[in-house]
């Protein structure tokens, strides 16, 4: 939506930060955007992308599975994952609450992070801390100081942030006076970041299900998953 696609810089950030974790990584287009087959559909069709993509993830035995999302692929996350899909953590950057419509989005107990910045339009803090005590009040908010919705210049802090305070949060990871983790233990899992998928209701086993895709697993090189 709006030139997005899967090589927003926000989006590779947040790839970056869990590749460096150990996890594998999938992102791929939202249909209709760069190589996806389909068109816009305000949402709808968007929402089944997701839980295409994230059956596509538990068909190859991926038991585990991060849901991230940025601005538009954060309001898709919230709505698909009010069915029952395999989510363990779910993360929120920018959720746009001042531009698109959540009254639809009830609680939701995946959600465990939300990040947005103290200069976004689109996700104002205060109104996404608001909605936080309806979509999950444990959540853990932060705010970045400066930050509008594109986090130009301030990609660096937005890593940090998801390095220092996300992972720990969710792994119950104590760090020591020099910053270094005395436990980690996340394995190998799924995280599904933002701008999802092509025309992926056809089934996970269609020819088409991922026709402009990166899976990217630690210390191997990304691979395009083309049909």
């Amino acid at each position: 939506l709006y030139g997005g696609d899967m090589y927003n810089l926000v989006v590779e950030t947040i790839v970056h930060v869990y590749n460096i974790k150990g996890y594998s990584t999938l992102k791929f287009n939202f249909r209709g955007v760069g190589r996806s087959q389909g068109k816009y559909d305000n949402g709808d069709g968007e929402q089944k992308d997701v839980v295409a993509a994230l059956s596509f993830l538990g068909d190859m035995g991926m038991e585990q599975i991060d849901l991230a999302g940025y601005s538009f692929g954060a309001w898709v996350n919230a709505r698909a994952v009010q069915e029952d899909v395999l989510v363990k953590n779910m993360v929120m950057v920018s959720p746009p609450v001042g531009f698109m419509d959540f009254r639809a989005v009830g609680p939701m107990d995946c959600l465990k992070f939300i990040v947005t910045g103290s200069r976004d339009d689109i996700a104002p803090a205060d109104a996404v801390k608001k909605m936080r005590s309806v979509w999950n009040p444990n959540a853990r908010f932060e705010v970045i100081d400066g930050a509008d919705h594109f986090y130009g210049g301030y990609l660096n802090q937005l890593e940090a942030l998801l390095i220092s305070i996300y992972f720990p949060f969710i792994n119950g990871v104590f760090y020591t006076d020099l910053g270094f983790p005395r436990v980690f233990g996340c394995g190998v899992q799924i995280m599904d970041p933002h701008y999802f998928g092509p025309d992926l209701d056809k089934g996970p086993k269609s020819t088409t299900l991922l026709p402009s895709a990166w899976l990217t697993r630690p210390g191997q090189r990304h691979t395009e998953i083309w049909d």
